[in-house]
């Protein structure tokens, strides 16, 4: 009896609320149709069991991510409505939640939601929604143009895209006039097997406005054909130096090593699958100068885009690292004052992963208010399933969330930063004895940065490559 009178309190707030179309439910879910049974009814007594949605204007999906408290639960979030009103939303999990409910099919809806809980706001982030929309049937000059509405308020040059091969390949602009002299900027590339992407990435650099600078890539042992690839970006062009490690020690040692070569006034980084909009060292060295060596360090923002096109990456908003949840802090963007880091920094920790977030969690514990994050755009990230941001084990990603490992190494070198003065916050390479203990899947063998060291040949000049 007690359930019987449930169900029908729920039918009369069902109806009250509005949120039930039947004929909406019933295309969604065709498996109605062949219970023969009404579709109120079929969702009353099935559907809200199976936490199915009663209408365009209500998502399980939406709701269990932007209302947290609700989704953690187990219940249904449409009964928590209908029992006890609105649904508690936070602001700062709406654009998550939204692209959650767009990636089933629902981009409509999922936009409408976002609007209906940001207003305005929405606007902006949802130019990438319909950017998803647009290259799902094809429409690559739509994307470019919601792409480029999202990024008009950078004022910078428009993406475009050439013909031909993956999407990092046809990433390009207008030409633009190149920027001479100014001090020079050494831009650091570690890479390992990838054959496919670096000759792009590096093409994004080598294609900057900003030509003062130097490119420095380092093969980190990979076994495809990226070497070849970067002994040919070597004979065509001389600010690029390139070496290669006997034995692979992951990004942050090979930056290391590299970073012992760079003659550039100011440090930066790139990935070997990232591409870089061509004003990208233009504006930020600009930026940094106008300061008049007020700043010695900071970064620009990014975004992630699948191979496919697609804007998926979504996480929840901050002020500082993410305004809109799909825009957020690059760290490899981040650009330091050559001797900033020989006296107060020092070098990367040489570790396997995660080192870019000591890095700027350091920096901005040593340099306090000569850190500071620029509103500028850098760059359009690869979000590849088989990277080491992604990898389930040791990676962070939206899908699996900050991997165990990596919140324990987090976690220590916090602990470092918090308790230790900040003028002793300098890390050496090749490292001594640690400053704080890390998991042992982060490390990186004493014998194997010594062997890279000590390789010579891997020291490969442009002048020697072919």
């Amino acid at each position: 009896m007690a359930a019987i009178d449930k169900t029908e309190r729920l039918r009369k707030a069902l109806l009250a609320s509005g949120l039930f179309d039947a004929g909406w439910y019933a295309a969604a879910y065709p498996d109605v149709a062949l219970t023969g049974m009404d579709p109120l009814e079929h969702f009353l007594r099935i559907g809200l069991l199976t936490h199915r949605d009663p209408g365009p204007d209500f998502s399980e999906t939406f709701f269990r991510i932007a209302a947290p408290g609700i989704g953690n639960s187990g219940g249904s979030a449409l009964i928590h409505r209908l029992e006890h009103g609105p649904l508690p939303v936070q602001a700062s999990r709406v654009m998550m939640a939204a692209m959650a409910l767009a990636r089933t099919g629902r981009d409509g809806d999922a936009m409408r939601l976002a609007r209906a809980h940001l207003g305005p706001e929405a606007d902006r982030p949802l130019q990438l929604f319909q950017a998803n929309k647009a290259v799902a049937a094809g429409g690559w000059n739509a994307w470019l143009a919601h792409l480029n509405a999202y990024l008009a308020p950078y004022r910078i040059a428009p993406v475009a895209l050439r013909d031909g091969g993956s999407l990092l390949h046809r990433l390009t602009t207008a030409p633009l006039p190149a920027v001479t002299g100014g001090p020079k900027v050494s831009i650091i590339m570690p890479a390992h097997d990838a054959a496919a992407t670096v000759g792009a990435a590096a093409g994004s650099i080598l294609r900057q406005t900003w030509t003062n600078l130097e490119l420095l890539i380092v093969d980190d042992a990979s076994s495809d054909g990226t070497w070849r690839v970067l002994e040919g970006l070597a004979a065509a062009d001389p600010r690029v130096r390139i070496r290669r490690n006997p034995r692979n020690v992951g990004p942050y040692v090979s930056k290391n090593l590299a970073l012992r070569e760079a003659s550039g006034d100011w440090i930066t980084g790139h990935d070997a699958d990232d591409w870089a909009h061509p004003q990208r060292i233009e504006n930020h060295v600009a930026a940094v100068l106008q300061t008049q060596g007020a700043i010695r360090a900071g970064t620009n923002f990014m975004l992630r885009v699948a191979s496919s096109g697609r804007f998926g990456n979504v996480i929840g908003t901050s002020p500082h690292h993410s305004p809109d949840g799909i825009r957020r802090r690059a760290f490899i963007s981040c650009l330091f004052h050559r001797q900033t880091m020989d006296r107060q920094l020092g070098f990367w920790d040489s570790v396997r992963f995660g080192a870019d977030g000591e890095m700027l969690n350091r920096v901005q514990r040593v340099l306090g208010p000569a850190y500071r994050d620029f509103d500028l755009f850098a760059m359009l990230c690869l979000d590849l399933t088989g990277s080491l941001t992604n990898d389930a084990e040791h990676g962070l990603n939206t899908a699996s969330g900050v991997s165990e490992t990596r919140r324990s190494y987090n976690a220590a070198y916090e602990v470092w930063h918090a308790s230790a003065d900040p003028a002793t916050l300098r890390l050496d390479f090749p490292p001594a004895a640690r400053p704080f203990p890390v998991p042992e899947a982060v490390t990186v063998p004493a014998a194997d940065i010594a062997a890279c060291e000590a390789d010579e040949t891997a020291r490969r000049q442009p002048s020697a490559a072919g």
